[in-house]
């Protein structure tokens, strides 16, 4: 955490843009980790997402909106840092993202990336790589782009590829010892994969996805879950 930390402070009163924030864990965490910035932004194309953003951070440098990346109404090069955490897959086309983001960083800013890769180091990890392919498998059928989990190297592959960004530094984000997971979570996960299922339920295949949502369950009882590992990116 300490590198991020770094990254996050060494601008002070910086103004930072969090594109697909979700619900704003990472967010979140630049809270945790920094208190330097100015303002922070978080920007989703899900009411929903904003609503939960709303509720679960009070701030006053923290601010969210209903906003697609495809139509940001902010000035451009006026944020010291640009974000985008664990949405890569979401994006249908990365490349196009990548350049929305240059045009609203400041010339001396930085970009950065979080996301999470399926080159895992265990198999509590893989658990959540099998589960994300699942979830993302039933968005596609619901016409949400929703892609599957990234090898470390695919994502490099990506920034290297591009003609406008340049990789400054790399590093796997460490959360430490992580407890074991409550029961309450695991019935949690477990209900995720419920809910899915209800999205899908009149489809042609549904009983094939029946089965494998009753397999990951028992995989959760057996072998157990852990977060995939993180891939942090900073880009200039």
């Amino acid at each position: 955490m300490d590198k991020l930390k770094k990254q996050l402070t060494k601008i002070p009163g910086a103004r930072i843009l969090d594109i697909a924030t979700g619900k704003g864990s990472f967010i979140e965490m630049i809270m945790q980790l920094s208190d330097t910035y100015s303002e922070i932004i978080g920007i989703d194309s899900s009411s929903k997402a904003i609503e939960m953003a709303n509720n679960s951070i009070s701030d006053s440098k923290v601010t969210f909106a209903k906003m697609d990346i495809n139509k940001m109404t902010f000035e451009q090069n006026s944020f010291d840092i640009v974000c985008l955490s664990n949405s890569m897959h979401h994006m249908g086309d990365i490349n196009d993202c990548i350049d929305k983001m240059i045009k609203m960083v400041k010339p001396d800013g930085i970009i950065l990336f979080n996301e999470m890769i399926s080159d895992n180091k265990d198999e509590k990890q893989n658990t959540h790589t099998y589960m994300h392919h699942f979830w993302a498998e039933i968005d596609r059928l619901k016409d949400v782009v929703h892609k599957e989990t990234m090898e470390r190297q695919e994502i490099l592959d990506v920034f290297n590829n591009h003609p406008n960004v340049l990789i400054d530094q790399t590093w796997d984000l460490e959360f430490g010892e992580e407890q074991e997971l409550t029961k309450e979570t695991y019935d949690w996960l477990k209900n995720t994969l419920d809910r899915s299922l209800d999205r899908i339920k009149d489809h042609p295949d549904y009983k094939l996805f029946e089965k494998r949502a009753q397999q990951l369950k028992k995989r959760l009882d057996t072998v157990g879950f852990r977060a995939a590992t993180q891939i942090i990116l900073v880009a200039k």
